[in-house]
Protein backbone atom coordinates (compact mmCIF):
# COMPACT_ATOMS: atom_id res chain seq x y z
CA UNK A 1 0.00 0.00 0.00
CA UNK A 2 1.22 3.49 -0.28
CA UNK A 3 0.92 6.31 1.95
CA UNK A 4 1.95 9.62 1.47
CA UNK A 5 3.86 11.24 4.46
CA UNK A 6 5.38 14.95 4.60
CA UNK A 7 4.78 14.90 0.74
CA UNK A 8 7.15 11.90 0.85
CA UNK A 9 5.38 8.43 -0.84
CA UNK A 10 6.44 5.72 1.70
CA UNK A 11 5.53 2.06 0.70
CA UNK A 12 4.05 0.78 4.29
CA UNK A 13 4.05 -2.58 4.58
CA UNK A 14 1.13 -4.47 6.69
CA UNK A 15 3.34 -7.34 8.35
CA UNK A 16 2.61 -9.14 11.87
CA UNK A 17 5.36 -7.24 13.45
CA UNK A 18 3.23 -4.04 13.43
CA UNK A 19 0.57 -2.18 12.30
CA UNK A 20 1.85 0.51 9.65
CA UNK A 21 -0.36 3.15 10.78
CA UNK A 22 0.75 2.94 14.67
CA UNK A 23 4.32 2.14 13.82
CA UNK A 24 4.38 5.32 11.41
CA UNK A 25 2.77 7.56 14.63
CA UNK A 26 5.43 5.63 17.39
CA UNK A 27 8.43 6.23 15.12
CA UNK A 28 7.29 9.82 14.55
CA UNK A 29 6.82 10.38 18.06
CA UNK A 30 9.80 8.62 19.20
CA UNK A 31 11.73 11.27 16.61
CA UNK A 32 10.41 14.41 18.35
CA UNK A 33 11.67 12.84 21.25
CA UNK A 34 14.74 12.06 19.96
CA UNK A 35 15.63 15.82 19.40
CA UNK A 36 14.68 17.19 22.22
CA UNK A 37 16.84 14.93 24.55
CA UNK A 38 19.30 15.42 22.28
CA UNK A 39 19.45 19.21 22.78
CA UNK A 40 18.52 18.36 27.07
CA UNK A 41 22.05 16.98 26.83
CA UNK A 42 23.94 19.91 25.94
CA UNK A 43 24.98 21.29 28.98
CA UNK A 44 23.92 25.26 29.79
CA UNK A 45 26.30 26.30 32.56
CA UNK A 46 28.42 29.07 31.26
CA UNK A 47 31.77 27.23 30.87
CA UNK A 48 30.64 23.87 29.07
CA UNK A 49 28.64 25.61 26.44
CA UNK A 50 28.98 23.97 23.48
CA UNK A 51 29.98 20.57 24.91
CA UNK A 52 27.97 17.77 24.20
CA UNK A 53 27.83 15.40 27.24
CA UNK A 54 27.25 11.84 26.30
CA UNK A 55 24.95 10.59 29.29
CA UNK A 56 23.75 12.39 32.13
CA UNK A 57 24.74 9.35 33.86
CA UNK A 58 27.47 10.11 36.04
CA UNK A 59 30.25 7.97 34.47
CA UNK A 60 29.69 9.64 31.02
CA UNK A 61 29.54 13.51 31.48
CA UNK A 62 32.23 13.83 29.02
CA UNK A 63 32.50 14.81 25.82
CA UNK A 64 33.75 12.87 22.97
CA UNK A 65 35.01 14.19 19.65
CA UNK A 66 33.06 11.53 17.62
CA UNK A 67 29.88 11.20 19.19
CA UNK A 68 29.72 14.96 19.57
CA UNK A 69 30.17 15.50 15.66
CA UNK A 70 27.47 12.47 14.92
CA UNK A 71 25.00 14.38 17.05
CA UNK A 72 25.61 17.86 15.04
CA UNK A 73 25.36 15.74 11.67
CA UNK A 74 22.01 14.23 13.22
CA UNK A 75 20.91 18.00 13.82
CA UNK A 76 21.92 19.36 10.71
CA UNK A 77 19.64 16.71 9.07
CA UNK A 78 17.04 18.04 11.26
CA UNK A 79 17.53 21.27 10.79
CA UNK A 80 17.12 20.92 6.93
CA UNK A 81 14.07 18.96 7.09
CA UNK A 82 12.69 21.51 9.57
CA UNK A 83 9.59 23.84 9.42
CA UNK A 84 10.12 25.30 12.83
CA UNK A 85 12.59 28.62 12.43
CA UNK A 86 12.59 28.27 16.38
CA UNK A 87 13.91 24.83 15.99
CA UNK A 88 16.23 25.64 13.46
CA UNK A 89 17.45 28.97 15.03
CA UNK A 90 18.25 26.54 17.99
CA UNK A 91 20.18 24.03 15.95
CA UNK A 92 22.32 27.06 14.63
CA UNK A 93 23.17 28.39 18.21
CA UNK A 94 24.03 25.38 19.46
CA UNK A 95 26.41 24.74 16.51
CA UNK A 96 28.43 27.79 16.38
CA UNK A 97 28.53 27.13 20.13
CA UNK A 98 30.12 23.72 19.23
CA UNK A 99 32.76 25.01 16.99
CA UNK A 100 33.96 27.34 19.53
CA UNK A 101 33.86 24.80 22.17
CA UNK A 102 35.82 22.36 20.09
CA UNK A 103 38.12 24.62 19.13
CA UNK A 104 39.03 25.49 22.85
CA UNK A 105 39.61 21.80 23.46
CA UNK A 106 41.25 21.29 20.90
CA UNK A 107 43.90 23.99 21.95
CA UNK A 108 44.54 22.39 25.19
CA UNK A 109 44.76 19.11 23.63
CA UNK A 110 47.75 20.44 21.57
CA UNK A 111 49.24 22.38 24.85
CA UNK A 112 49.29 19.20 26.41
CA UNK A 113 51.27 17.36 23.81
CA UNK A 114 48.18 15.19 22.65
CA UNK A 115 47.38 15.97 19.20
CA UNK A 116 44.40 16.49 17.23
CA UNK A 117 43.06 12.82 17.86
CA UNK A 118 42.50 13.14 21.43
CA UNK A 119 39.22 11.31 22.04
CA UNK A 120 37.62 12.42 25.21
CA UNK A 121 36.63 15.97 26.95
CA UNK A 122 35.59 17.18 30.09
CA UNK A 123 32.44 19.11 29.61
CA UNK A 124 34.22 22.47 30.11
CA UNK A 125 36.54 21.49 27.82
CA UNK A 126 39.57 20.97 30.03
CA UNK A 127 41.48 17.57 28.56
CA UNK A 128 40.74 14.69 30.55
CA UNK A 129 43.97 13.33 32.37
CA UNK A 130 42.97 9.18 32.69
CA UNK A 131 44.57 6.81 30.75
CA UNK A 132 42.38 5.94 27.71
CA UNK A 133 42.64 4.52 24.12
CA UNK A 134 44.23 7.54 22.44
CA UNK A 135 44.57 8.34 19.68
CA UNK A 136 41.41 8.11 17.95
CA UNK A 137 42.18 9.85 14.52
CA UNK A 138 37.86 9.19 13.15
CA UNK A 139 37.46 12.32 15.59
CA UNK A 140 39.27 14.68 13.38
CA UNK A 141 37.65 13.38 10.68
CA UNK A 142 33.57 13.22 11.42
CA UNK A 143 34.30 16.43 12.97
CA UNK A 144 35.71 18.10 9.92
CA UNK A 145 33.34 16.21 7.95
CA UNK A 146 30.08 17.42 9.78
CA UNK A 147 31.32 21.41 10.16
CA UNK A 148 31.96 21.27 6.51
CA UNK A 149 28.32 20.12 5.73
CA UNK A 150 27.58 22.90 7.45
CA UNK A 151 30.33 25.41 6.21
CA UNK A 152 28.25 24.88 2.47
CA UNK A 153 24.91 25.81 4.19
CA UNK A 154 26.16 28.69 6.09
CA UNK A 155 28.44 29.86 2.60
CA UNK A 156 24.61 29.36 0.85
CA UNK A 157 23.30 31.48 3.35
CA UNK A 158 25.36 34.54 2.40
CA UNK A 159 28.00 33.83 5.82
CA UNK A 160 31.12 32.79 3.63
CA UNK A 161 32.66 35.30 5.95
CA UNK A 162 32.13 33.58 9.00
CA UNK A 163 33.01 30.31 7.80
CA UNK A 164 36.69 31.96 6.60
CA UNK A 165 37.04 33.34 10.28
CA UNK A 166 36.05 30.15 12.35
CA UNK A 167 35.86 27.17 10.21
CA UNK A 168 38.13 26.66 7.01
CA UNK A 169 40.96 29.33 5.58
CA UNK A 170 43.30 28.53 2.77
CA UNK A 171 46.50 28.21 5.12
CA UNK A 172 48.87 26.38 6.55
CA UNK A 173 49.41 26.18 9.61
CA UNK A 174 45.38 27.27 9.74
CA UNK A 175 43.86 28.14 12.92
CA UNK A 176 40.55 27.11 11.45
CA UNK A 177 39.27 24.14 12.83
CA UNK A 178 38.45 21.96 9.56
CA UNK A 179 41.09 23.48 7.93
CA UNK A 180 43.53 21.88 10.77
CA UNK A 181 41.65 18.49 11.16
CA UNK A 182 41.62 18.21 7.20
CA UNK A 183 45.38 18.31 7.03
CA UNK A 184 45.77 16.08 10.36
CA UNK A 185 43.72 13.71 8.48
CA UNK A 186 45.49 13.62 5.42
CA UNK A 187 48.51 13.25 7.11
CA UNK A 188 47.69 10.66 9.13
CA UNK A 189 45.21 8.62 7.94
CA UNK A 190 47.71 5.41 7.15
CA UNK A 191 48.55 5.96 11.11
CA UNK A 192 47.01 2.96 13.77
CA UNK A 193 44.34 4.30 16.22
CA UNK A 194 42.11 3.49 18.14
CA UNK A 195 38.46 2.17 16.99
CA UNK A 196 35.39 3.31 17.95
CA UNK A 197 35.09 1.08 20.85
CA UNK A 198 37.68 2.11 22.56
CA UNK A 199 39.37 -1.24 22.33
CA UNK A 200 41.72 -2.56 19.60
CA UNK A 201 44.70 -0.03 17.84
CA UNK A 202 44.88 -0.76 14.44
CA UNK A 203 44.08 0.19 10.64
CA UNK A 204 40.46 0.64 11.54
CA UNK A 205 37.60 -0.05 8.68
CA UNK A 206 35.70 2.77 10.86
CA UNK A 207 38.11 4.89 10.80
CA UNK A 208 39.24 4.83 7.37
CA UNK A 209 35.79 5.23 5.99
CA UNK A 210 35.18 8.56 8.19
CA UNK A 211 38.27 9.75 6.80
CA UNK A 212 37.51 8.92 3.22
CA UNK A 213 34.67 10.75 3.37
CA UNK A 214 35.74 13.99 5.10
CA UNK A 215 38.18 14.54 2.91
CA UNK A 216 35.98 14.27 -0.24
CA UNK A 217 33.90 16.78 1.38
CA UNK A 218 36.90 18.70 2.27
CA UNK A 219 37.98 18.69 -1.30
CA UNK A 220 34.64 20.26 -2.69
CA UNK A 221 34.80 22.71 0.24
CA UNK A 222 38.50 23.31 -0.05
CA UNK A 223 37.55 23.72 -3.93
CA UNK A 224 34.66 26.33 -3.51
CA UNK A 225 36.88 28.49 -1.03
CA UNK A 226 40.42 28.94 -3.44
CA UNK A 227 42.10 25.95 -2.10
CA UNK A 228 43.00 23.99 -4.89
CA UNK A 229 46.64 22.71 -4.43
CA UNK A 230 44.57 21.57 -0.74
CA UNK A 231 41.71 20.01 -2.88
CA UNK A 232 43.59 18.11 -5.34
CA UNK A 233 45.77 16.34 -2.00
CA UNK A 234 42.95 15.73 0.07
CA UNK A 235 41.24 13.61 -3.32
CA UNK A 236 44.62 11.68 -3.92
CA UNK A 237 44.67 10.67 -0.24
CA UNK A 238 40.51 9.75 -0.21
CA UNK A 239 41.75 7.10 -2.83
CA UNK A 240 44.19 5.60 -1.43
CA UNK A 241 42.00 4.97 1.96
CA UNK A 242 39.56 3.44 -0.71
CA UNK A 243 41.95 1.33 -1.62
CA UNK A 244 42.90 0.58 1.37
CA UNK A 245 39.61 -0.37 2.36
CA UNK A 246 38.67 -2.52 -0.61
CA UNK A 247 41.27 -4.95 0.95
CA UNK A 248 39.12 -5.21 4.21
CA UNK A 249 36.92 -8.17 2.36
CA UNK A 250 37.61 -11.78 3.76
CA UNK A 251 36.72 -14.38 1.47
CA UNK A 252 37.85 -17.03 3.60
CA UNK A 253 35.20 -15.66 5.91
CA UNK A 254 32.62 -13.77 4.42
CA UNK A 255 32.35 -10.51 5.55
CA UNK A 256 34.56 -7.36 5.63
CA UNK A 257 36.38 -7.69 8.82
CA UNK A 258 36.69 -4.43 11.08
CA UNK A 259 41.18 -4.11 11.80
CA UNK A 260 43.78 -4.86 10.17
CA UNK A 261 47.25 -4.46 11.50
CA UNK A 262 46.45 -4.58 14.94
CA UNK A 263 49.64 -3.01 17.04
CA UNK A 264 47.62 -2.27 20.63
CA UNK A 265 44.88 -3.20 23.01
CA UNK A 266 42.66 -6.17 23.58
CA UNK A 267 43.22 -8.96 22.04
CA UNK A 268 39.78 -10.96 22.17
CA UNK A 269 37.91 -10.41 19.08
CA UNK A 270 38.79 -13.35 17.17
CA UNK A 271 35.93 -12.87 14.72
CA UNK A 272 37.15 -9.49 13.29
CA UNK A 273 33.55 -8.86 12.46
CA UNK A 274 31.64 -6.12 14.14
CA UNK A 275 29.15 -3.87 13.58
CA UNK A 276 31.30 -0.82 13.35
CA UNK A 277 31.16 -2.02 9.43
CA UNK A 278 27.88 -1.14 8.92
CA UNK A 279 27.97 2.07 10.67
CA UNK A 280 31.21 3.13 8.83
CA UNK A 281 29.58 2.24 5.33
CA UNK A 282 26.23 3.95 6.72
CA UNK A 283 27.77 7.10 7.79
CA UNK A 284 30.61 6.90 4.89
CA UNK A 285 27.62 6.76 2.79
CA UNK A 286 28.45 9.77 0.18
CA UNK A 287 28.93 8.10 -3.25
CA UNK A 288 28.54 5.20 -5.21
CA UNK A 289 32.55 4.60 -5.88
CA UNK A 290 33.05 1.89 -2.83
CA UNK A 291 29.08 0.34 -2.67
CA UNK A 292 29.08 -0.41 -6.48
CA UNK A 293 32.11 -2.94 -6.10
CA UNK A 294 31.72 -3.90 -2.37
CA UNK A 295 27.71 -3.88 -2.34
CA UNK A 296 27.54 -7.64 -2.04
CA UNK A 297 30.36 -7.58 0.61
CA UNK A 298 28.34 -5.22 3.00
CA UNK A 299 25.43 -6.97 2.76
CA UNK A 300 27.33 -10.06 3.59
CA UNK A 301 28.82 -8.65 6.03
CA UNK A 302 25.42 -7.55 7.91
CA UNK A 303 23.92 -10.90 7.39
CA UNK A 304 26.79 -12.49 9.18
CA UNK A 305 26.13 -9.70 12.24
CA UNK A 306 22.70 -10.50 12.28
CA UNK A 307 23.12 -14.32 12.30
CA UNK A 308 25.21 -13.90 15.23
CA UNK A 309 23.34 -11.88 17.32
CA UNK A 310 19.75 -13.86 16.89
CA UNK A 311 21.77 -16.60 18.18
CA UNK A 312 23.69 -15.38 21.00
CA UNK A 313 21.30 -13.14 22.40
CA UNK A 314 17.98 -14.75 24.48
CA UNK A 315 15.68 -11.51 23.19
CA UNK A 316 16.43 -12.18 19.92
CA UNK A 317 14.21 -15.46 19.93
CA UNK A 318 11.51 -15.73 17.30
CA UNK A 319 11.21 -12.55 16.55
CA UNK A 320 11.73 -11.45 12.68
CA UNK A 321 15.32 -9.27 13.25
CA UNK A 322 17.49 -9.29 15.71
CA UNK A 323 18.53 -6.22 18.26
CA UNK A 324 22.86 -6.08 17.22
CA UNK A 325 25.29 -5.96 19.38
CA UNK A 326 28.45 -4.47 18.68
CA UNK A 327 30.65 -8.20 18.26
CA UNK A 328 30.07 -10.91 19.59
CA UNK A 329 32.91 -11.49 22.29
CA UNK A 330 31.44 -8.23 23.87
CA UNK A 331 32.16 -8.25 27.52
CA UNK A 332 30.70 -4.68 28.18
CA UNK A 333 28.00 -4.17 29.44
CA UNK A 334 27.71 -0.60 30.07
CA UNK A 335 29.64 -0.65 33.78
CA UNK A 336 31.54 -3.70 34.18
CA UNK A 337 32.24 -6.99 31.65
CA UNK A 338 29.40 -9.41 32.41
CA UNK A 339 28.89 -9.47 28.66
CA UNK A 340 28.02 -7.72 26.16
CA UNK A 341 24.47 -7.07 25.05
CA UNK A 342 22.62 -5.03 21.58
CA UNK A 343 23.15 -1.61 21.22
CA UNK A 344 20.75 1.29 20.08
CA UNK A 345 23.49 2.49 17.43
CA UNK A 346 24.15 -0.56 16.19
CA UNK A 347 20.62 -1.74 15.70
CA UNK A 348 19.73 1.59 14.24
CA UNK A 349 22.59 1.05 11.83
CA UNK A 350 21.04 -1.63 10.53
CA UNK A 351 17.53 0.21 9.54
CA UNK A 352 19.87 3.29 7.98
CA UNK A 353 21.53 0.30 5.93
CA UNK A 354 18.83 -1.25 4.38
CA UNK A 355 16.55 1.85 3.61
CA UNK A 356 19.91 3.60 2.02
CA UNK A 357 20.65 0.83 -0.02
CA UNK A 358 16.65 0.50 -0.80
CA UNK A 359 17.11 4.62 -2.20
CA UNK A 360 20.12 3.63 -4.21
CA UNK A 361 19.22 -0.24 -5.21
CA UNK A 362 17.76 -0.84 -8.79
CA UNK A 363 16.51 -4.08 -7.48
CA UNK A 364 14.38 -5.46 -4.58
CA UNK A 365 14.28 -1.90 -2.82
CA UNK A 366 11.21 -2.68 -0.88
CA UNK A 367 12.22 -5.28 0.85
CA UNK A 368 15.33 -3.46 1.77
CA UNK A 369 12.85 -0.77 3.02
CA UNK A 370 10.84 -3.54 4.98
CA UNK A 371 14.13 -4.82 6.64
CA UNK A 372 14.83 -1.09 7.80
CA UNK A 373 11.81 -0.74 9.56
CA UNK A 374 11.78 -4.17 11.13
CA UNK A 375 14.54 -2.87 12.98
CA UNK A 376 13.70 0.55 13.68
CA UNK A 377 10.42 -1.10 15.37
CA UNK A 378 12.70 -3.97 17.10
CA UNK A 379 14.00 -0.09 18.48
CA UNK A 380 10.86 0.72 19.65
CA UNK A 381 10.37 -2.74 20.99
CA UNK A 382 12.93 -1.90 23.82
CA UNK A 383 12.44 1.78 24.61
CA UNK A 384 10.80 3.21 27.85
CA UNK A 385 7.42 3.03 26.62
CA UNK A 386 6.38 6.03 28.73
CA UNK A 387 8.90 8.03 28.10
CA UNK A 388 10.77 7.64 24.84
CA UNK A 389 14.10 7.23 27.04
CA UNK A 390 17.19 4.80 25.00
CA UNK A 391 20.00 4.03 27.00
CA UNK A 392 23.16 2.71 25.78
CA UNK A 393 22.20 -1.15 25.71
CA UNK A 394 19.29 -3.13 25.88
CA UNK A 395 19.41 -6.23 27.97
CA UNK A 396 20.21 -9.47 26.00
CA UNK A 397 18.24 -11.68 28.86
CA UNK A 398 14.81 -9.93 29.28
CA UNK A 399 14.95 -6.72 26.44
CA UNK A 400 15.32 -3.82 29.14
CA UNK A 401 17.27 -0.53 29.17
CA UNK A 402 20.63 -1.22 30.82
CA UNK A 403 24.20 0.66 30.59
CA UNK A 404 24.02 4.57 31.15
CA UNK A 405 20.60 6.13 30.61
CA UNK A 406 19.81 8.77 28.10
CA UNK A 407 23.04 8.31 26.06
CA UNK A 408 22.93 11.00 23.24
CA UNK A 409 23.97 9.07 20.60
CA UNK A 410 21.58 6.64 20.72
CA UNK A 411 18.81 9.37 20.24
CA UNK A 412 21.40 10.96 17.26
CA UNK A 413 21.46 7.30 15.62
CA UNK A 414 17.91 6.77 15.73
CA UNK A 415 17.13 10.36 14.24
CA UNK A 416 19.67 9.59 11.27
CA UNK A 417 17.95 6.47 10.95
CA UNK A 418 14.64 7.77 10.63
CA UNK A 419 15.93 10.64 8.29
CA UNK A 420 17.24 7.46 6.06
CA UNK A 421 13.97 5.66 6.51
CA UNK A 422 10.81 7.60 6.16
CA UNK A 423 11.96 11.47 5.04
CA UNK A 424 14.46 11.01 2.46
Amino acid sequence: MLKTISGLTLLVFYSSFAQSQSLEQKLAQQYQISIQAVLKNFPQNQNMVGSVAASPTKEYQYHWTRDAALTHQALFEVYKLSNSQSLKTQILKAFQQWVRFEKRAVSNAIQAGLGSGEPKFQLNGEIFKGEWGRPQNDGPAVRSLVMSEWAFELIRMGQKDWVLRNLYRPEIPSPQIIKSDLEFTAANWNQPSFDLWEEIKGLNFYTLSMQRKSLLVGAELATQLNDPGAAKYYLQQAQLILNLMNQYYNSQLGYIVAIQNQVDGWGHKNSNLDVAVVLGTTQGFLDLTYLNSNSKKVLQTAQKLEDVFMQIYPVNRNKPVPVIGRYSEDVYDGFGFSGGNPWFISTHAHAELYCKFAKFSQRSNQAYIQKGLQFLSRSLEHRNQQSGEMSEQISRFNGYLVGVSHLTWSYASFMTAYHSCLRN
